[in-house]
């Protein structure tokens, strides 16, 4: 269902391209096995660690790392949505809602991850079309399954555990950045 003349945001992702493989994401047990072979740590300390660090995030949201970043593009809706849905496809993200908003739309989309600064991840993208000025706004919030040690007591932590956990946000900030300088490349290869 299209809103204010702008086409719906299902039409534009089927017409952008299937998005990453039909794959499930690899478990955490996956995860764990794969994290325990490059550590030397015990797979199922590993999986206990992310099992509960991921039911700690979604039980107490005020735990989990999160960030929000917006920018703007200069490009219509449907072709910042284009080059989103092809970042989103690089990037290896898999689309897991969908709908059109009075201003645009809202995406959510989930990634697995085996990078020891973060883990999985979701994005909730808005897309806010402004079509008197022909431009389109991403906010892209994230929040990444684990602990912030912003919200947790420095002395349960340590010194070290404070370090390790605090690159959780900036790696996850940097996550976002990623996507959305990719979405400009594409929108700037549109353009040439």
């Amino acid at each position: 269902m299209a809103t204010h003349g702008r086409p719906a945001i299902s039409e534009l992702i089927r017409v952008s391209g299937k998005l990453a493989d039909d794959s499930a994401d690899p478990s955490l047990t996956q995860l764990a096995s794969f994290a325990s072979t490059i550590t030397g740590g015990s797979a199922n300390l590993l999986l206990a660690d992310g099992t509960v660090g991921r039911q700690l995030s979604e039980r107490f949201a005020v735990l989990a790392n999160e960030v929000l970043v917006e920018r703007d593009f200069a490009s219509p809706y449907a072709t910042v949505v284009g080059a989103l849905v092809l970042a989103l496809q690089a990037r290896k993200s898999r689309i897991t809602a969908a709908f059109d908003t009075s201003s645009g739309a809202r995406v959510e989309t989930s990634k697995a991850t085996a990078d020891v600064n973060g883990g999985p991840y979701t994005l909730r993208i808005a897309i806010v079309d402004d079509p008197d000025s022909s431009s389109t706004r991403l906010s892209v919030g994230a929040r990444a399954f684990g602990l912030n040690p912003d919200r947790l007591p420095t002395k349960a932590l340590g010194s070290f555990g404070t370090k390790l956990l605090g690159r959780g946000k900036v790696w996850l900030n940097a996550q976002v950045e990623q996507l959305l300088n990719k979405t400009g490349e594409y929108l700037a290869a549109f353009k040439s």
